[in-house]
């Protein structure tokens, strides 16, 4: 297949090296048009470092980076940023290794961009799956070994707000639902993407927690965002296979952080990095952007603490506690759409995917 110089996929690794294998092993069977940025930040990287010799994937197009360990935030934030610049087409999305791209879908999302230029970010739903299986151990999560897949979809994008001409209506909207999974995982202008993680790498936030809403923030104040009901998701991603979201919990825990040392410096960037972004982007006056900013921000994080105690508080209660979780996430419009075997059957992609998940062992 003819290579496709207008988008490139950014792969960032660290650890759970078999699943670096089967998303390559995805993409050489569906012979990926576009370029592969990888970046890898694990301790060994031997193991990729080898693979990436392998004939089997010699059809993908792919530039493989180095990077110190991903040891902290920092070290991380570093590497996307410098991958980030280091990308040189109009388009780019970003993956991890335990994701798949659907590359059919992301076609025909690519050609509806090349239509519409004036959009800076196509942000659409995307499917999730699970292998339910009890193991707690990651690499037995890779293939279904007979164990059932459940996928489901994340309801499509269709708040108003974020497709408002006021980018003080977007930016309160994305405070309130923080809309990460839409924004992270959509197609973006590199010229604005690389101008954002720009900011991250140069401003101190080594929290997770704030560069994450950083790259959120500053897509919503871009603007010009779609969410095309026409298009498919181009993205699936797999649950209960992080590898960091178990201690982030502890160590970010918001209504900890929020009172911790740590907040006052990287708030303080995080804000000023906002303003420079506002200012370079958006005809906006600062003084009344920084007001609204503070105000809205302010406001929903005490929301979010509160949540989260009251959270606390049913987690032993399972079912009430997932049924709370449920109705956060529909008055937050983030609930997910189950994908039943009826539809599953309908859906030709996804169809594909289940194969290859059950076709295939360790």
């Amino acid at each position: 297949m003819k290579v496709v110089n207008d988008l490139t996929i950014l792969l960032t690794l660290k650890g759970r090296k078999s699943f670096t294998k089967r998303w390559l092993d995805w993409m050489s069977e569906h012979s990926c048009p576009f370029p592969i940025v990888i970046a890898d930040g694990d301790w060994d990287k031997s193991y990729t470092r080898a693979l990436l010799k392998d004939e089997h994937y010699s059809c993908l197009t792919i530039e493989y980076r180095e990077y110190p360990e991903d040891s902290n935030v920092e070290a991380f934030v570093r590497k996307f940023s410098d991958a980030v610049s280091r990308v040189e087409t109009k388009y780019l999305i970003c993956a991890d290794n335990d994701d798949f791209i659907l590359i059919e879908n992301l076609i025909k999302a690519r050609n509806f961009l090349q239509e519409h230029e004036h959009i800076d970010t196509l942000a659409l739903p995307h499917y999730r799956f699970s292998i339910e299986n009890d193991s707690t151990d990651v690499d037995s999560k890779i293939y279904s070994q007979g164990s059932d897949i459940n996928f489901t979809m994340l309801r499509p994008l269709d708040n108003k707000s974020f497709f408002a001409k006021n980018i003080l209506s977007r930016l309160k909207e994305s405070i309130r639902v923080f809309p990460s999974d839409y924004f992270y995982y959509g197609i973006h202008k590199t010229k604005n993407f690389k101008r954002s993680t720009a900011i991250t790498a140069q401003k101190s936030m080594n929290l997770i927690f704030f560069w994450e809403r950083f790259l959120t923030y500053t897509i919503a104040i871009i603007g010009n965002i779609s969410a095309e009901k026409s298009l498919e998701p181009f993205v699936v991603r797999q649950e209960a296979t992080s590898v960091s979201a178990i201690n982030l919990v502890e160590v970010e825990r918001l209504s900890k952080l929020r009172y911790s040392s740590d907040w006052v410096e990287n708030y303080s960037s995080f804000l000023d990095g906002l303003c420079e972004f506002s200012k370079e982007y958006q005809s906006q006056n600062l003084i009344k952007f920084r007001f609204f900013f503070i105000m809205y921000f302010s406001y929903n994080i005490h929301v979010r603490i509160v949540h989260g105690i009251i959270g606390s508080f049913f987690s032993s209660y399972k079912k009430l506690y997932e049924t709370l979780v449920k109705i956060l996430g529909v008055t937050r419009g983030k609930h997910r759409l189950n994908v039943n075997q009826q539809l599953l059957s309908q859906i030709e992609s996804l169809k594909r995917l289940e194969s290859f998940l059950r076709s295939k062992s360790r």
